[in-house]
């Protein structure tokens, strides 16, 4: 914990905007393009779009609620390597899906992983943040967390076009289970590194 004055962690920072930034790039993939993902796999009605996104929102919101109780047992890598083996194992199985119930599967999984998001960002921002700074701090987050909405689209699209939907999708997931691995490998060389010798 840093106290007031003291000098702020910038790489920590501009690693949390980063991450922050492509998690919501990726994560918006789902509001955004499973209304046009769910017809290219032959399930072409419009509610099961709503459906699916709403099932992913809900989902979402009751893990969100789940916070307090995953910060009591687990330290915030901890956290983010569930989020991003859930939320990309949602993403990757919507996108290989061949049928509603797996692409309802892949937003169960997804909205598990996309709930504690935001709340560990802002608990390892307000971690390392000296008091004096947190609210310029906590801006610059959420400032970061919209320019990942916004380039969302800019992302998805042409990549979609390129090799079309379902393995924009794909491509995505394995990333974040990739961004997952990368967290739990910093974990375990941690321990290894910290452990007296």
């Amino acid at each position: 914990m840093f106290a007031p004055g003291n000098r702020f962690p910038v790489l920590r920072a501009v690693l949390i905007y980063v991450l922050i930034c492509v998690s919501m790039l990726s994560t918006f993939m789902i509001p955004s393009q499973v209304p046009f993902l769910l017809p290219e796999i032959g399930i072409p009605a419009a509610a099961v779009a709503g459906i699916a996104i709403a099932v992913f929102n809900a989902i979402g919101a009751l893990t969100a609620m789940a916070f307090r109780r995953l910060r009591e047992r687990f330290d915030n890598n901890a956290i983010l390597v569930g989020t991003y083996l859930f939320l990309g194992t949602g993403l990757l199985l919507a996108g290989t899906a061949d049928s509603v119930e797996q692409a309802m599967l892949g937003m169960v999984f997804a909205g598990i992983g996309f709930g504690p998001l935001m709340p560990t960002f802002y608990a390892w921002l307000l971690s390392i943040a000296p008091l004096d700074m947190r609210g310029r701090f906590v801006g610059g987050l959420t400032f970061f967390q919209f320019l990942g909405i916004f380039a969302s689209p800019l992302y998805s699209q042409p990549l979609a076009d390129r090799i079309d939907l379902t393995g924009a999708f794909a491509l995505t997931g394995l990333a974040q289970i990739a961004l997952g691995l990368a967290f739990a490998g910093a974990a375990i060389s941690a321990v290894f590194l910290t452990r007296p010798q």
